[in-house]
């Protein structure tokens, strides 16, 4: 089993357990867009970094369809946080007297989103991994 599936697996399975959902090796195939984001919502703390990442996972989710935003690479989706970036530096920059220190910690927390967005993707990847193991 890989090193994140032994640490986020007992997790999911408590997640998915309350939800009465099955476990068999399909359960990935048969995971519900709803459900993906239900463990999501559920695995997010509620810092400004994991919100962002999770309403990310969650839009990302619901537009590809949870077989299809865990079958590709997640890199394929990290892009558009420097698109994000960008946006956030232009409006604040049209605000009077932004300081850069804010300006910096904007930044990082949109960096550090990306980090939580691919640990989303790895939690319900590794619950796919897990079971495919079994």
């Amino acid at each position: 089993m890989s090193e994140t599936a032994r640490h986020t697996t007992p997790r999911l399975v408590h997640t998915l357990r309350r939800q009465g959902l099955t476990f068999n090796k399909y359960y990935v195939s048969l995971m519900t867009n709803e459900q993906a984001i239900q463990i999501v919502l559920e695995n997010k703390d509620p810092s400004n970094a994991e919100r962002l990442a999770a309403m990310y996972a969650c839009d990302d989710i619901l537009e590809a369809d949870i077989d299809v935003w865990l079958s590709k690479d997640v890199s394929e989706y990290l892009p558009q946080f420097p698109d994000i970036a960008e946006s956030l530096v232009e409006d604040l920059l049209k605000e009077d007297s932004i300081s850069v220190e804010r300006v910096a910690n904007s930044l990082t927390e949109v960096s550090r989103s990306m980090y939580h967005y691919v640990k989303f993707y790895e939690t319900l990847s590794s619950y796919d991994i897990a079971l495919s193991e079994r």
